[in-house]
């Protein structure tokens, strides 16, 4: 039985449609690659450590070996957008680049200071990009660890990020979850890296932790165990174009080959910090079935208002110890 000429037609033409696509969108990232060739570096402002983003741009400028890449760490990331602010209403250089969560983008947003942009027409998937001035690069993801020598898998109590978990319980019930947790006399960490850096020691034996804070821990031997909660909060973190930067067409490269596998997976090995959006990442293949719960742009607010409250309440009792 042969198939009709009509529908060997039709999808003759949808894969030329999509070759044609494909093509198109190398080259408008060719062509953006070849004007910022000819500019000053890609500035990039991140929390990371910079010998992390020193690898990151080497297998980056294996494919754009003319677009250099000045990193500058903003360490914690809370400042990058009062930074980028100053600077560009000072008219001083600031950053092309920069990968930071909802909090920095609005303000910067609000200030005409992103670039608002097509990112398919340069290749990126659409589901990295739910506004036009940002994309999906990399997130932290909400998990339970343990230590593996006083406590058993399976003997451990449900836990995880508390105000993001209120977008799947409500959040009444984080509050009254973090009652109860102020009842257990539950030890306040300023950094989710010694966090899980204390548990692998004994010191204390279960805590809420990041799971890319875990990693290097959990690489060193120690006898940390780990699992993502069903669901897993999450706070994406997002990739941005400045628009008062140097060299703003380096920085779409930047983030189109970001969004990648192989960009996705150079960040992940090099950051511990994997984008679980992204087929064929570590992060997205640990996470498995899990469903991930975050507040979407439009409850920045929500999200916001509610972590300070559930931050202070926690605070309040770790200042009276």
């Amino acid at each position: 039985m042969g198939f009709p000429v009509h529908a060997l037609v039709g999808a003759a033409i949808a894969a030329a449609l999509v070759v044609a696509g494909s093509a198109a969108r190398a080259d408008a990232v060719q062509d953006l690659a070849a004007v910022a060739g000819k500019k000053g570096p890609v500035i990039w402002y991140e929390s990371s450590p910079p010998e992390a983003v020193l690898k990151i741009a080497a297998a980056f400028n294996k494919h754009y070996p003319d677009i250099k890449i000045q990193f500058v760490r903003n360490t914690g990331g809370g400042g990058i957008a009062a930074r980028i602010i100053q600077e560009s209403e000072a008219g001083a250089a600031t950053a092309s680049f920069f990968i930071g969560d909802v909090a920095q983008l609005i303000p910067l947003n609000q200030r005409t200071l992103l670039l608002s942009l097509d990112w398919n027409s340069l290749g990126i998937d659409p589901t990295l990009s739910p506004t036009p001035y940002a994309v999906a690069a990399t997130a932290a993801l909400g998990v339970l660890v343990w230590n593996k020598q006083r406590v058993a898998d399976g003997q451990w109590v449900r836990a995880a990020t508390l105000g993001t978990l209120a977008k799947a319980y409500g959040e009444q019930h984080m509050r009254d979850y973090t009652r109860k947790l102020i009842e257990l006399k539950a030890m306040i960490y300023p950094s989710t890296f010694q966090l899980a850096q204390q548990v692998a020691a004994g010191e204390v034996d279960i805590g809420m932790g990041l799971y890319h804070s875990a990693q290097p821990v959990i690489a060193s031997g120690a006898p940390l165990g780990l699992r993502f909660l069903d669901p897993t909060p999450v706070n994406t973190l997002y990739g941005a174009v400045v628009s008062k930067g140097g060299n703003p067409e380096g920085a779409q490269v930047l983030l189109a080959w970001l969004s990648t596998l192989e960009g996705a997976k150079a960040y992940e090995a090099a950051i511990g910090r994997g984008n679980p959006l992204i087929k064929g990442t570590e992060t997205n293949e640990r996470l498995g079935t899990h469903k991930m719960v975050e507040y979407s742009f439009a409850e920045a607010a929500t999200i916001e208002k509610l972590d300070a409250e559930l931050t202070q309440m926690l605070m309040a009792v770790e200042k009276k110890r």
